[in-house]
């Protein structure tokens, strides 16, 4: 028990009963390594940044610009977005107003009404062009403006071919100027994660799924000259005022698309059973990210479908369409040791059929950033990255069960949509996180060679 008067000891503060002469020097910023400049790696490091940290990133690659096309920023990321400064207007979203689901005919199944997502979930629900989120966080990252702490520096082509959780020191492939110990290290290098290998060398690799998906898009100016695929690039709700996304539903495929970039692009992700597709796995050797393929292999899994689903691919070129192998990784035992954390699809990579993957990874950044408040001792690392697990791997870990068991299932999953969507976009991940560090004792620096209890 506390005695009447004394105060529970903070980082900053002396332990109770020590005497005035001596002292705990207030720490000073960390310095965190960020794997993977991705939206999950920068996300964590405009939250470290904004705590007050020296934060590197390092990016193998020699332009840190994401590929892809559209994703979704739901209530529970765009909330943390809001926290971060972030701009609408640069990262250019569209709000998902409504929800249509179809079949292959066209004929519509149901409609969900989103516009109450902002009063519901606090905050609203973007379709983002994955290249214009990217670059926002970019600049909220590195940008000298977007802070009054030191912009993140920013390392390309930099590989990171060792670590040492422990130690939390790197070896990579820049030059020497370059840091290779941190307070806190960062894996954020994605579902291939070299980090994950590295640290967790008994974790097995991401396997497929038995899924894949074309995705494409095509300027939603180029639909509306057709009348056939006009509908598919038009507002059609509360008077061609509103977007919905629209899933077409057929035997086990998907047709789902979506503006982005202020409606001026039509995202498309066709999903379907790899056996649907002629040449199968055989296609996908090489890469399963972002894999070209040809239009022939497109059209031929939708064949069935109704002509104007069948004319959204006459618009397209070859070198349009790109394939995505759906993988998948179990549940690691473990996403930290030592110094290190794993985060995003390094640690829980996503099936897309609720558009969190990126969602997922914006809430892990955050977390890292509330959980290590500038003040933070380096003794305290291990000790906080606990509290990190705890807030964020089982809720990670759910959300990718429910989008596992939504892609294979051929009924649904038990589950409605609304209870889902308020299980994910009402979570507030920063306040979570506050409320469970507040939970755990991390005594001060030099506490036990004062004798304190």
């Amino acid at each position: 028990m506390t005695p009447p008067g004394a105060t529970v000891p903070t980082e900053t503060q002396l332990p109770a009963g020590v005497p005035a002469t001596a002292s705990v020097p207030p720490a000073g910023p960390l310095t965190v390594l960020v794997i993977g400049a991705g939206i999950g790696g920068l996300s964590a490091a405009i939250a470290l940044r904004k705590a007050g940290h020296i934060v590197h990133l390092y990016e193998k690659s020699a332009f840190a610009n994401e590929v892809g096309a559209a994703i979704h920023v739901g209530p529970n990321a765009s909330r943390v977005l809001g926290s971060f400064g972030y701009s609408e207007e640069r990262m250019s979203g569209v709000e998902c107003s409504f929800s249509v689901m179809l079949d292959g005919t066209g004929k519509t199944v149901f409609t969900t009404d989103n516009t109450d997502a902002k009063k519901n979930h606090g905050s609203p629900w973007y379709l983002s062009h994955r290249v214009d989120l990217h670059s926002e966080l970019k600049h909220l990252a590195l940008s000298p403006d977007t802070s009054p702490h030191p912009p993140c520096i920013l390392h390309l082509s930099t590989l990171v071919t060792g670590v040492d959780a422990e130690a939390g020191t790197i070896t990579h492939t820049g030059p020497s100027t370059i840091p290779s110990k941190g307070d806190l290290i960062v894996g954020a290098d994605g579902i291939n994660s070299k980090i994950r290998q590295l640290a967790f060398p008994d974790t097995t690799p991401a396997v497929p799924t038995g899924f894949s998906a074309f995705r494409f898009v095509i300027p939603t100016a180029k639909l509306r000259t057709d009348p056939e695929t006009a509908q598919f690039g038009t507002p059609d709700r509360d008077g061609g005022k509103l977007w919905a996304m629209k899933i077409a539903f057929e035997k086990e495929r998907r047709i789902v698309m979506y503006p982005c970039r202020n409606g001026e692009l039509m995202n498309f992700v066709c999903i379907h059973p790899d056996e649907f597709r002629e040449g199968g796995k055989a296609d996908q050797a090489e890469g399963y990210w972002n894999t070209p393929t040809n239009i022939l292999s497109l059209t031929s899994v939708y064949t069935d479908y109704a002509k104007c689903f069948q004319r959204i691919f006459t618009h397209l070129s070859e070198g349009d369409v790109t394939l995505w192998q759906l993988r998948t990784l179990p549940p690691l035992q473990a996403w930290v040791k030592g110094r290190l954390a794993l985060l995003g699809d390094a640690c829980h990579p996503m099936m897309p059929h609720l558009g969190q993957g990126g969602g997922q990874s914006i809430e892990d950044g955050a977390a890292l950033g509330v959980l290590f408040p500038l003040g933070a001792r380096p003794e305290s690392v291990e000790a906080r990255l606990k509290v990190y697990q705890h807030v964020r791997k089982e809720r990670a870990e759910t959300v990718q069960d429910f989008s596992r068991k939504l892609g294979m299932a051929k009924k649904g999953m038990g589950y409605s949509a609304a209870e889902v969507h308020q299980y994910i976009f009402s979570h507030r991940v920063e306040e979570y996180a506050k409320q469970s560090m507040s939970a755990i004792f991390i005594p001060p620096n030099g506490a036990a060679d004062f004798g304190v209890l």
